[in-house]
């Protein structure tokens, strides 16, 4: 154990030279897999102010609760709550008596109503597009072989993201990574769903670790993950040492904990729990495969 634990030190400590080294000019590993966003069911593309609400979220498909049931989704009851609500013109008549002629007339108006609608990672029963573009990741079989032995639910979406409330990780497909200027794209898909499994073991059944994210920030928890993903990505052989990207993220991250750096080296002791506990997850044979 100790031994283990020396090289997880050895990872950690390298991470954090590179933190001094490059900064924090961090570039993110993969790309959105479509345009703007539009709504899921009419396919009629968002306009005005509501395109810049909804590219915030950084989700492309999006629709109101009934008309995400119309093509048989249905809308999360733990996400009922959570819409992000647009502006949608109203066109409605009033009737006013003419001053001229003392009668009843109609007049149409126009307004505005706010209206809460959905994305497609808030739903069960949507199945996300994916645009016909090159893989340019390399499988490594011994790294899907671990990230299976966990027993994860992963599915296809928009974003890389852990979803506690359901227990599942969503990750891009393959084919939406490319290289980044210190990565290649079979570094930035396998540390980006290695991130995502380290967040997986905070769950209240495994280590119960994410309550802490509510005590310490969620920046903390990105520190624990992203570490995790550090140590994973040399242990596996995705990366030779840590990379550069890793310590660009971790530092967005610090300043984000102004910069009390205390934060980190309390995260590495989760992030090897984390790690250790992924392990034991593992059959040996395959590991060693």
């Amino acid at each position: 154990m100790k031994k283990k634990f020396d090289n997880f030190r050895a990872v950690t400590d390298r991470v954090i030279e590179q933190m001094r080294e490059f900064g924090s000019d961090w570039t993110k590993p993969f790309a959105s897999l479509f345009g703007l966003p539009f709504n899921a069911v009419t396919n009629k593309q968002y306009r005005g102010s509501n395109i810049i609400i909804l590219m915030m979220k950084e989700q492309q498909y999006w629709a109101g609760r009934g008309q995400w049931r119309t093509i048989g989704a249905e809308v999360r009851k733990e996400e009922s709550r959570n819409g992000t609500w647009i502006c949608r013109p109203h066109t409605g008549t009033v009737e006013e008596r003419n001053p001229a002629t003392g009668e009843l007339e109609k007049r149409t108006y126009q307004t505005w109503r706010w209206n809460p609608i959905f994305s497609a990672d808030q739903v069960d029963g949507f199945e996300v597009p994916h645009a016909d573009t090159p893989d340019l990741t390399t499988v490594l079989a011994n790294v899907d072989s671990y990230l299976a032995n966990t027993g994860a639910v992963v599915r296809d979406g928009e974003r890389a993201c852990y979803m506690p409330s359901i227990d599942e990780i969503r990750m891009p497909r393959r084919n939406a990574f490319s290289d980044t200027p210190t990565s290649t794209a079979t570094e930035c898909f396998y540390s980006t769903q290695l991130h995502e499994t380290s967040h997986w073991t905070g769950h209240k059944t495994r280590l119960d670790r994410l309550s802490e994210k509510n005590k310490k920030g969620y920046a903390f928890e990105e520190l624990v993950a992203e570490l995790s993903a550090a140590i994973l990505c040399v242990m596996l052989g995705v990366s030779n040492t840590p990379r550069p990207d890793h310590a660009q993220y971790l530092n967005n991250w610090i300043q984000a904990l102004e910069s009390d750096s205390k934060y980190l080296f309390q995260a590495a002791t989760k992030a090897f729990e984390a790690v250790e506990y992924l392990d034991s997850l593992q059959n040996v044979k395959d590991v060693a495969a």
